[in-house]
């Protein structure tokens, strides 16, 4: 094949592959869409799609792409486990749990909360506007889950200190993590941990983990 030939066949692949990446980008766009894992791998090569993905909706941050991949697992830990009563703190714009209910039984509570009632990210999903601690003493849940807790901030302490929490979910990096979580042991939820894609993925710093903090029976 000629020097030009080549030329002509990389030029159209090229543009085959900015025609493909464009349509998921749309797919993407579209913020009721929950897209499979593999999908948003597609841009971990190409910085000027990531980026495109996480200005996607101006004023809002996004600090974890959900997949059905990690929703389903999630989803089926918190089956396995028994929860009935869940409520979701710091949610965002409600995307988790919104993502969540349908993999869940009928007859579980999933509640998302935050403390501007996910308006700060346009109203999206539903969302009730409390503070993590108005909300542990509201609904009393059973199970927690909290993605990306402020480094500044640490919700745990009223986790802990309502007795109806046998359990609480933490996703994001280890610095969001904390230190103090007395009377509830740590485990690692490798298995959703593999699959989180967090805005910090493609650059391999900072990943986000899914960490189990289950309370110790006395």
């Amino acid at each position: 094949m000629s020097f030009f030939n080549r030329w002509l066949q990389q030029r159209r692949e090229r543009k085959l592959h900015k025609k493909s990446l464009n349509a998921l980008f749309e797919k993407l766009s579209d913020t009721r869409y929950l897209p499979a894992r593999a999908e948003l791998e597609v841009f971990f090569s190409e910085p000027e799609y990531w980026m495109r993905l996480l200005t996607l909706r101006p004023g809002e941050l996004v600090y974890e792409f959900w997949n059905r991949e990690v929703v389903r697992e999630l989803a089926m830990y918190l089956m396995e486990r028994g929860y009935r009563n869940i409520v979701e703190v710091g949610a965002g714009d409600g995307r988790l749990s919104y993502f969540l209910r349908p993999y869940l039984s009928t007859d579980v509570t999933m509640v998302a909360t935050d403390t501007d009632g996910g308006f700060g990210y346009h109203g999206l999903f539903p969302v009730e506007k409390m503070r993590a601690r108005e909300a542990i003493l509201a609904y009393h849940p059973d199970a927690v889950i909290a993605s990306w807790m402020p480094k500044n901030q640490d919700w745990t302490q009223d986790f802990r200190n309502e007795l109806s929490v046998q359990e609480y979910i933490l996703i994001g990096p280890a610095e969001h993590m904390h230190e103090n979580h007395e009377g509830f042991s740590q485990t690692e939820l490798s298995d959703i941990t593999s699959l989180l894609v967090s805005r910090m993925t493609p650059t391999g710093e900072h990943l986000s983990r899914a960490i189990s903090f289950r309370r110790i029976d006395t």
